[in-house]
C-alpha cells in the first residue's frame, strides 16, 4: 500500500509540472504582438529597398575598371620576376656563383639592358636573328601540324614568345647575367687562389693504360717533377717483383730498397749515418724504375686488379713499404657498356660495377690508412651519373653510384684532413677505349644509332689535357672544390639539371639520340 501511495504522489506531482508549463507557453503566446512583427518587417524591406536604389552603378564600373588595370599591372610585375629568376637560376647552374650574387646581377643585367645601348649592341644582334630564324621554321612546321591539337597549340605559344617585342630583351638579359657572374668568379678566382703549401712526393693513379689514364700520368709527372707519379693496370708489372726485394740480411732486406749500386755500397758500411742516407735516397727512387745519371728512364705500370683485393692490397703495401706514405689518390679505372637496361646480363651489371664503383671502394678501402694528412682522393667519375644515357645504363648507374659515394666520402673524412673530389668530364677525345657490348647489341638499330651519336660526340668531345689540367688545378689548391665540370657538354647537363623538369630532361634525351617516339621530335639538343 505504502509503495501505490508513493506512485500516486509522484504522478502528481509531474502533472501539476506539465500543468505549469502549459500555462507559462500560454501566457507568452498571447503577449505576443502580431502587428509589431508585422511592421518591423516591413521596415526592413524599406530600407533594403532605398538600399538598392543608392548603388552607383558609374562608381561601381570605375572600381572595376580600376580591378582589371591592377590585375594588368600584377601580371606584368609576375612576367619581369619570372624573367629575373630565370637569369639568376640559369647563371648560377652555368657558371657556380651564389644565388644572392645571381639575384643582384640578374636585376642589373635587365636595367642595363632595357636602358642603356647594351640592348641594341652589334654583339648581341644574333639573339634577334636567332629568334627571327626559330620563329620562321617553327611557323613552317606548325603549319603542317593539325589544327586544335595539343602540338599545334604548344607551338602556337612558343611562336607568340619568339615574336614578341620583348623576348629578345629578356634573352639579352640572360646572357649578360651569365657574362657578368663568370666575370665575377673569375674575379674571385684571382683574387682568392690559394695555393696548397705541402710537398706532393707520392701519387698513386689506377687505370692507367687508358687514353685519359696515360694522359694523367704524364701531365701529372711534368706539374710535380719532384713526385713519384705510379701508374696501374691489370697487366702491369707485379709490385713484388718491381721492388727487387733482396732476401738476404742486412740493410737492403730489412728496409726492402731497391739494390741499386749504391744500396749495395751502403749495404757493405752499415752506419747509422748510411742506414739514414740510404732511407732518404732509395726510398724516393719508384718501384720498378730504371734509373741512370739520377733520372728516371723508363716507369713501367704497377699490376693492380680493382676487382681483386689481394693485387690491391699488395700493391698498395708495397708502395708504402717503398715511401711510407700517399699524398694523392687518383681514381681512374673503368669500362663501358652498351647494352639495353631492360635486359643487360647479371655478369655484364657485375663487371661493370664491380670496376667503375667497388673498384673505387676497394682501394680507398685498402690506401685510407696510408694517406698522408692534407692528401687528396680525386675520383674519376662523369657527367652521365647526372643522367640516365639511353643503352648506356649501367655506366650511368656505376657513375651516379660513385658520385654520391664520393659526397659521403668527404664528409666522413673532412675532419682527418683528406680532401675528397670528383671530376665530372663529358664526351672526351677520342672515346672511350674499353667499350664492350651487350650480345646482339649490332642487331638493334635504334640502339646501333643512338650508340653511333655517342661515338662520334666523343670524337669531337674535350681534349684529355682539360682533365688532367683539372686535376692537377684540384691537387694545387689548397681548398679544392667538390665537384670539377669539365666540358661544354658537361656544363650543359649541369644547367638542364637545375633548370628543367625529369620529363623535360628525358625529352632532350630521347630527341638528341633519337629513340622512338622522340626520334622525330623537332627540338633537338
Amino acid at each position: 500500500m505504502s509503495k501505490a501511495r508513493e506512485l500516486k504522489s509522484r504522478a502528481l506531482e509531474g502533472a501539476a509540472r506539465v500543468k505549469a508549463r502549459a500555462q507559462d507557453v500560454a501566457k507568452r503566446v498571447r503577449s505576443i504582438d502580431a502587428r509589431a512583427s508585422v511592421d518591423a518587417a516591413k521596415a526592413g524591406v524599406d530600407r533594403a529597398v532605398r538600399a538598392v536604389k543608392s548603388v552607383d552603378a558609374t562608381a561601381m564600373a570605375r572600381n572595376a575598371a580600376r580591378a582589371v588595370r591592377a590585375r594588368v599591372d600584377v601580371d606584368v610585375d609576375a612576367s619581369a620576376v619570372m624573367w629575373l629568376a630565370t637569369a639568376c637560376v640559369v647563371a648560377r647552374a652555368c657558371t657556380g656563383v651564389d644565388a644572392r650574387a645571381c639575384a643582384v646581377l640578374s636585376m642589373a643585367s635587365r636595367v642595363v639592358v632595357r636602358r642603356t645601348v647594351v640592348g641594341t649592341h652589334e654583339a648581341l644582334m644574333f639573339v634577334d636573328r636567332f629568334l627571327a630564324t626559330f620563329a620562321k621554321n617553327l611557323a613552317l612546321r606548325a603549319a603542317a601540324l593539325a589544327a586544335g591539337s595539343r602540338e599545334a597549340a604548344a607551338a602556337g605559344r612558343v611562336l607568340l614568345f619568339a615574336r614578341g617585342a620583348e623576348s629578345a630583351l629578356e634573352v639579352k638579359a640572360v646572357l649578360v647575367t651569365v657574362l657578368m657572374a663568370f666575370l665575377v668568379r673569375v674575379i674571385r678566382a684571382v683574387t682568392t687562389r690559394k695555393a696548397s703549401s705541402r710537398e706532393v712526393k707520392v701519387v698513386l693513379v689506377t687505370g692507367g693504360s687508358g687514353g685519359l689514364g696515360a694522359e694523367l700520368l704524364s701531365g701529372i709527372r711534368a706539374a710535380f717533377p719532384g713526385a713519384v707519379v705510379y701508374g696501374t693496370s691489370r697487366k702491369g708489372c707485379a709490385a713484388k717483383d718491381a721492388s727487387n726485394e733482396t732476401e738476404d740480411s742486412g740493410i737492403g732486406g730489412f728496409f726492402g730498397f731497391v739494390a741499386s749500386p749504391a744500396t749495395k755500397l751502403l749495404q757493405r758500411t752499415a752506419s747509422q749515418k748510411n742506414v739514414r742516407k740510404l732511407t732518404e735516397a732509395a726510398g724516393a727512387e719508384p718501384l720498378g724504375a730504371t734509373i741512370e745519371g739520377g733520372e728516371v728512364v723508363s716507369h713501367p705500370l704497377l699490376k693492380m686488379d680493382v676487382t681483386d683485393e689481394e693485387s690491391i692490397k699488395e700493391c698498395v703495401d708495397a708502395i708504402v713499404r717503398r715511401h711510407g706514405k700517399i699524398d694523392v689518390l687518383i681514381n681512374n679505372a673503368g669500362v663501358c657498356l652498351a647494352s639495353w637496361a631492360k635486359q643487360t646480363p647479371r655478369a655484364d651489371a657485375d663487371s661493370i660495377m664491380q670496376t667503375n664503383f667497388l673498384g673505387v671502394v676497394n682501394v680507398i678501402n685498402h690506401a685510407m690508412p696510408h694517406l698522408a694528412k692534407g692528401a687528396n682522393v680525386i675520383n674519376i667519375g662523369s657527367i652521365a651519373g647526372r643522367i640516365g644515357i639511353p643503352y648506356q645504363s649501367l655506366y650511368s648507374a656505376s657513375k651516379a653510384a660513385l658520385m654520391v659515394y664520393t659526397d659521403a666520402l668527404r664528409m666522413e673524412t673532412k675532419s682527418s684532413g683528406v680532401h675528397v673530389s670528383l671530376i665530372e668530364p663529358g664526351d672526351l677525345q677520342p672515346g672511350m677505349a674499353s667499350v664492350s657490348k651487350a650480345e646482339g647489341f649490332d642487331r638493334d638499330p635504334v640502339a646501333v644509332r643512338a650508340e653511333r651519336i655517342m661515338r662520334e660526340e666523343e670524337a669531337a668531345g674535350t681534349k684529355p689535357a682539360v682533365v688532367v689540367k683539372t686535376v692537377v688545378k684540384a691537387i694545387k689548391s689548397r681548398a679544392p672544390r667538390n665537384r670539377y665540370l669539365v666540358g661544354p657538354d658537361s656544363w650543359l647537363v649541369e644547367t638542364l639539371s637545375r633548370v628543367c623538369s625529369y620529363s623535360a630532361k628525358e625529352y632532350f634525351l630521347a630527341s638528341h639520340y633519337r629513340i622512338p617516339p622522340r626520334d622525330r621530335a623537332w627540338i633537338r639538343v
